[in-house]
């Protein structure tokens, strides 16, 4: 069906006619629901549809379809804002828990209720660990680097090994041995590596659950008040816009001027 809102102005000048949204049947008096015109029996009709149980399964599933898409750009402007501004903005949490809760309402098939905001609640926090996933990857590639120019500066003040042809016979023994230990090694890391499909199911689990340990890690590792409460803004936005609507029916409105 169409949601078209009605002009009020229009449904009460002489000689106006008004068509129920759903089944077009001209009306001498309509029903709302959601913005749009009706006719009783469609009204009746869809706030049954509205509070009936069947397809609940359905309903989930888009709804969580439509979270996680709501999640996943929040969390793009999220990036985006904090990496130009190198700021936690309040604004973009609402923007993120709005996205998420919206997504979820109307994927529900606008019902709402407290699944679904428990479902809201966990994308949002997902989202705030996702946006913040390349920060915490840049983090650790620089502790990384780090450690790799230490060890490099211990090994150059490390004494060099001799030429092949001024060593003994013990070590020469003993250099080759070091170098078939490390090829073992090596071929060993080599053939624990994951390939496939499966090397990318558990690429994307240890990003995901990398997400979910950012927005802990960042509080415990120092965060202020305000990022806690940029945090609680979003969970908060994403619990309030997943929240149920019973539906309600406004009728009957005449339509003046139309024939009785």
């Amino acid at each position: 069906m169409t949601d078209t809102p009605i002009s009020f102005d229009d449904a009460h000048a002489p000689g106006a006619t008004v068509a129920c949204s759903r089944c077009q049947r001209t009306l001498t008096e309509y029903w709302t629901l959601d913005g749009a015109v009706l006719c009783e029996r469609c009204a009746n009709e869809l706030k049954a549809e509205r509070t009936s149980s069947e397809g609940a399964g359905a309903r989930v599933g888009k709804a969580l379809v439509f979270g996680v898409g709501g999640m996943l750009a929040g969390a793009a402007v999220w990036y985006a804002v904090a990496r130009i501004t190198n700021l936690e903005i309040g604004l973009i949490a609402i923007l993120l828990g709005w996205l998420v809760g919206k997504g979820v309402y109307l994927g529900s098939g606008k019902r709402g209720g407290l699944g679904y905001q428990v479902m809201a609640i966990a994308l949002t926090y997902l989202g705030i660990g996702v946006a913040g996933v390349p920060f915490a990857l840049e983090g650790w590639n620089e502790v990384q680097q780090q450690m790799v120019d230490s060890l490099a500066v211990v090994d150059s003040a490390a004494p060099s090994t001799p030429p092949i042809d001024s060593m003994s016979d013990a070590q020469l023994d003993a250099e080759i041995a070091r170098l078939d230990s490390a090829l073992a090694a090596g071929k060993e890391l080599e053939s624990d590596a994951a390939p496939g499909l499966l090397g990318v199911v558990i690429g994307v689990g240890a990003l995901v659950v990398l997400a979910l340990m950012v927005p802990v890690l960042s509080i415990i590792g120092g965060g202020s008040i305000i990022g806690v409460l940029i945090y609680g803004f979003a969970l908060w936005e994403a619990w309030k816009f997943a929240a149920a609507t019973p539906p309600m029916v406004s009728g009957p409105h005449p339509v003046v001027g139309a024939p009785s």
